[in-house]
């Protein structure tokens, strides 16, 4: 068009409102290119990510449950542990002491900054699970998000109910032991012999979070009705305790490693994230 007016220059004065119109337009039609070809490339990555197998979700999507509810869990235990003495006077160990201790009312100085960490952390683990299920993917992501779902709910429920309500206590807590042996189990079977989204390697805290959750939960026990294995846990808190207590042990064991675990799942994914899409921070 811009050959035809400039035929003659009394075209192209008699028409100087066309020739900003075709001007504006031109300048319009670069810009939708520009933002066509950045979609196109978008797409072809995430295309791509779908026919390699590679899990690469944002930072915000993946790892907040992590990012915030680590911190949280790590600095209750951490402060409720430093303040914590016991019935008999002495200091807090997790050798010889259970997890929940921390958050005893009336025992632990502290036990409503470790009973609030241990909320938050139900609740960010529900999101981390949750997310890592759907980015699994097919009826295995559905079921790890739902077995996820309620790990993360009972871990927030046992905050809710510390040591000195028992009963609700041990329900909740041994609901979150027995789903976050499934998850792990489950997780490691997935990386090992599932399409590879994740490194094999990550089978390894996998297998390191079945071996400890297996040994707290089949530990043997008093032999004796629920009640009674309560009675006789509760017994031997208030009493003179062995230097190294083996339940207790498995418990931090148990715990640890799941920590470990999604630390390291989270890295590996945030890797991915930034390798394909280096804006994501």
């Amino acid at each position: 068009m811009w050959n035809v007016l400039e035929e003659s220059g009394e075209r192209k004065e008699r028409w100087p409102y066309l020739r900003a119109a075709l001007s504006s337009t031109n300048i319009y039609m670069e810009k939708v290119g520009k933002r066509c070809s950045m979609r196109q490339s978008s797409h072809e990555i995430t295309k791509s990510h779908l026919t390699t197998g590679s899990l690469a979700p944002g930072r915000p999507g993946l790892v907040a449950g992590l990012d915030w509810g680590r911190p949280d869990l790590s600095l209750g235990s951490l402060s409720a542990g430093l303040a914590y003495r016991g019935r008999l006077g002495e200091p807090y160990s997790p050798l010889n002491h259970f997890v929940s201790e921390l958050g005893e009312l009336g025992v632990s100085e502290l036990a409503w900054a470790f009973n609030m960490g241990l909320f938050v952390g139900g609740l960010c683990l529900i999101f981390f699970l949750v997310h890592l299920g759907r980015l699994i993917g097919g009826w295995l992501g559905v079921l790890f998000g739902v077995a996820g779902l309620a790990c993360g709910i009972s871990g927030a429920m046992v905050g809710i109910f510390p040591m000195n309500n028992l009963a609700p206590h041990i329900f909740w807590a041994m609901n979150f032991f027995n789903l976050g042996l499934g998850l792990m189990v489950l997780f490691s079977l997935i990386v090992l012999f599932g399409r590879r989204t994740l490194p094999r390697w990550l089978a390894a805290p996998g297998l390191l979070g079945v071996a400890a959750f297996a040994a707290f939960l089949f530990t043997p026990a008093p032999a004796m009705d629920e009640m009674d294995t309560l009675a006789a846990a509760h017994a031997m808190m208030t009493t003179e305790r062995p230097e190294v207590w083996q339940m207790a042990v498995f418990e931090w064991a148990a715990v640890g490693s799941v920590l470990i675990w999604a630390a390291l799942v989270a890295g590996v994914l945030l890797a991915q994230t930034k390798r394909s899409n280096p804006d994501v921070g």
